[in-house]
């Protein structure tokens, strides 16, 4: 955590110093008493993922930035950058879970569907067998009607 707000405070540190054609290596030197070595080593362009002590930085940060808070807001750009990659991370994640959940919903589907074959060919069974057995009834009561009709 710490790195990363050191990595944010010298974005705007180099981001102050671009916004401001004035604003030499000598100028900061001479007005914040930091060496020479340092400033440059802060605005080169690999200086993010070089190691700085933020007692290096706060004279910096209070000359350009106008604050020695390390806790200062992250500038606006930097902030829409990693919500963006935070959405795009839980969009993603988003997805995955409602591709799976469309799955679990098909299978689901299906088998309601084989269900709902089994049954209606189970009710088509019964509903044969209740024909027979009124065919067997009818049988049966026309055969004892002539039996006794016979006596």
């Amino acid at each position: 955590m710490y790195q990363s707000q050191i990595t944010s405070i010298i974005i705007r540190l180099k981001k102050a110093k671009n916004n401001n054609p004035e604003m030499t290596i000598q100028r900061i030197v001479d007005d914040t008493g930091v060496s020479k070595t340092t400033v440059t080593r802060v605005f080169a362009d690999d200086s993010k993922n070089q190691s700085f002590r933020y007692e290096t930085l706060k004279p910096l940060s209070m000359y350009l930035l106008g604050t020695d808070s390390i806790d200062e807001e992250i500038d606006t750009d930097e902030m829409q950058m990693r919500l963006s990659q935070l959405k795009e991370k839980y969009e993603k994640k988003l997805e995955k879970e409602r591709a799976q959940f469309r799955s679990s919903l098909d299978f689901l589907k299906h088998q309601i569907e084989l269900k709902d074959d089994r049954i209606n060919r189970l009710m088509e069974g019964l509903e044969r067998r209740g024909a027979m057995y009124d065919e067997l009834h009818k049988q049966f009561l026309e055969v004892t009607a002539k039996l006794f009709a016979d006596k």
